[in-house]
């Protein structure tokens, strides 16, 4: 993979096949072209791929999903480890400055030179421009061991010392799913200081906002849009409500703020 390409990637949606193996769908595109392509990936995959990383030392902040040991993963479960591999590997594909080994296995991985040639544009011909191979999700920083927003575990509920958003979100519904991805409290604040309406977006899966904090284990957040009004009854695509895919400790506090608030639980 060329330092200097700029890859869209997400994790739409994942596939489970006959015998019930789950596989990642991974779409992926050169940015400012139309034309896309997908890989799908088991756990098993990316894993591998995880350890090459690790022992390649390559400085990724974001949290490589835990397997577990449950016979049958849930619905929720799923679509954390859904969000976490779209997070890790949105990091992944903008970093930059990476030997030319890692470059290849990524490469190979992603399946780029396979589904490169017909929307590359002078890719050997291009400089690298920092700005355009950064990751999407984390700011440039001079030190090679860069920060990242991601160097907290999912279901830490932390809150942010910081006092401005992370980054500068589009104030739109994918802007608020963003933040919430980011951990980003303040964010998220932002956002709705901007329109209120954000509140209630429902992301292509089905999931509220509030079902996003709550997949995170992301406390204040969670609280934040609670006091805004969201819907703790509002059920997603697998027919789930915040509540359900909570915490218990986040789902005590949930409830314990809506009764305080004069709310029936």
């Amino acid at each position: 993979m060329s330092s200097s390409l700029r890859l869209d990637l997400s994790i739409p949606e994942t596939a489970e096949e006959f015998d019930g193996t789950v596989r990642y769908v991974i779409m992926l595109g050169k940015e400012g072209s139309e034309e896309r392509w997908s890989v799908k990936k088991r756990y098993s995959e990316l894993e591998v791929l995880h350890q090459f990383l690790k022992k390649e030392n390559v400085p990724l902040g974001a949290e490589f999903p835990k397997k577990g040991f449950a016979v049958k993963i849930t619905p929720s479960k799923k679509e954390e480890r859904r969000l976490m591999f779209e997070v890790y590997l949105q990091e992944l594909v903008g970093l930059i400055a990476l030997p030319s080994n890692v470059k290849d296995e990524i490469d190979k991985f992603l399946e780029v030179t396979e589904n490169i040639g017909s929307i590359s544009e002078n890719v050997s011909s291009e400089g690298i421009d920092e700005n355009k191979t950064r990751s999407p999700i984390r700011p440039v920083s001079s030190s090679p061991q860069r920060t990242t927003f991601f160097n907290r575990p999912v279901g830490s509920g932390e809150s942010n010392t910081r006092t401005k958003p992370k980054k500068e979100y589009p104030v739109e519904g994918d802007g608020i799913r963003d933040a919430i991805k980011c951990r980003d409290k303040y964010g998220v604040l932002d956002l709705i200081g901007k329109d209120k309406e954000l509140v209630k977006y429902i992301d292509g899966h089905g999931d509220s906002m509030l079902h996003l904090a709550c997949i995170f284990n992301e406390t204040d957040i969670a609280m934040t849009l609670v006091e805004l009004g969201a819907d703790v009854a509002l059920k997603n695509g697998m027919n789930e409500t915040p509540l359900d895919v909570c915490q218990p400790t986040l789902k005590k506090k949930i409830l314990a703020k809506r009764k305080k608030m004069g709310l029936d639980n």
